[in-house]
């Protein structure tokens, strides 16, 4: 008979078994945590095809932008020592690139009303192949913001919704890391990392079996996770048709896998780490306050980085099926909304990664102590999968993490 912790685990991977192969994923993983920091992970598929190891809980999946609400987390913390204000201008810290960056401040920057817009076609040149020369960050960022205007920030950008931006996420990064006079990777280690116990995680270019990275060597299990796009699929067509891009590799069924391919702008898609390290990060922001926790934020910054700053352009959007609210706003790295289940209509902040071979998503619900993060690596529906694992409601979620790390 199993123990029941056992059976609780045994639950969550027979739901993950159940969903992956109806949502035609070849490998995901899913974390579920609570305000008191336990925990429960499952994991579905195979590294990198029928022969290849399965995956477990330190195989690397590319977060993509799961790394904003990471970002954003490290210039809180910036913000709580006084390194940085929410009112300080990128143009005051960055002068070499002050044309392009307007009036736009760190609020401004953290929940996307800075007024860039983001460009898929560039946005596509912002990945090279592994141990390829590429310009520095900063040198890269001149060059785009300087590429014919078009991504300059706008004057009007407090009258505005919020715009999603990758590229504003780059220029925080410059700014935190000119502020702090660290690199931005560093400081993503130093101040969130590694004081939530994440040594699985890094950033692209530096994860591999037994690599010493910022982070810490990468754990002796560490593999990447091989990411696949659908051929018929709106990125999968992109891919296909970007010139010289060189994403995809051979085909697998109905599916393309990728290549790998590393971002050069790492504030706003660089992470690549297993899904259990998201558990600390996820719990951080349901307040849990072991002594790791407290190193990271204060209470009240946490609470701040999930108020909401301007409706999100694009709201309302359509409703998703699981009784979500259509409207949503941006926080500091965190996108809000509402979520309706099992009776309960609660505030959620979450968000999304979306790329080459990889979906991923997490989110917050704080009034039921609950979170959830979803990877999979194909260019699937992640945040679908995170919302019907939370519509079971607490009274059903809860009993999974009894007992539980």
């Amino acid at each position: 008979m199993a123990s029941p912790r056992g059976r609780e685990t045994e639950a969550l991977q027979a739901w993950l078994d159940d969903v992956a192969p109806r949502a035609a994923l070849p490998a995901a993983a899913v974390v579920l945590v609570s305000a008191d920091g336990s925990t429960r992970s499952a994991h579905h598929g195979r590294l990198a095809g029928p022969n290849s190891p399965l995956l477990g809980e330190h195989s690397l999946f590319r977060w993509y932008s799961l790394t904003k609400p990471v970002t954003a987390t490290m210039v809180s913390a910036l913000l709580q020592r006084g390194q940085l204000t929410l009112a300080t201008k990128a143009s005051a810290v960055l002068p070499d690139l002050a044309p392009h960056l307007g009036d736009a401040t760190v609020e401004d920057l953290l929940s996307h009303r800075a007024g860039f817009r983001d460009w898929q076609l560039d946005a596509a040149r912002w990945f090279r192949a592994p141990q390829t020369d590429w310009p520095t960050p900063r040198e890269a960022l001149a060059r785009v913001l300087g590429s014919r205007g078009r991504h300059r920030a706008r004057g009007d950008r407090a009258a505005g919704p919020s715009r999603y931006s990758n590229l504003g996420y780059a220029v925080l990064g410059e700014v935190a890391a000119e502020a702090a006079g660290l690199p931005y990777r560093q400081l993503v280690s130093e101040l969130v990392l590694r004081p939530l116990g994440m040594d699985g995680t890094g950033f692209a270019m530096d994860r591999c079996p037994g690599a010493s990275t910022e982070a810490g060597p990468s754990p002796p299990a560490a593999a990447p996770v091989e990411g696949h796009v659908r051929l018929f699929s709106s990125m999968g067509v992109a891919l296909r048709l970007y010139p010289g891009g060189g994403f995809l590799g051979p085909r697998a069924g109905r599916l393309r896998r990728t290549r790998p391919r590393e971002i050069i702008f790492s504030p706003h898609g660089g992470l690549v780490g297993p899904a259990d390290d998201l558990a600390p990060f996820l719990a951080l922001h349901l307040g849990h306050r072991d002594h790791r926790g407290a190193d990271v934020l204060s209470e009240g910054a946490l609470r701040d980085m999930q108020r909401p700053r301007g409706a999100r352009a694009g709201s309302p959007r359509p409703a998703m099926g699981d009784g979500s609210t259509a409207e949503e706003a941006t926080g500091l790295g965190w996108i809000l909304g509402r979520f309706s289940a099992q009776g309960h209509d609660v505030e959620i902040c979450r968000h999304g990664g979306r790329g080459p071979g990889f979906s991923t998503e997490m989110m917050c619900v704080p009034e039921w102590g609950l979170a959830a993060a979803v990877l999979t690596n194909v260019d699937g529906d992640a945040q679908g999968l995170c919302r019907a694992l939370l519509a079971r409601g607490p009274a059903s979620l809860q009993p999974l993490l009894t007992g539980a790390r």
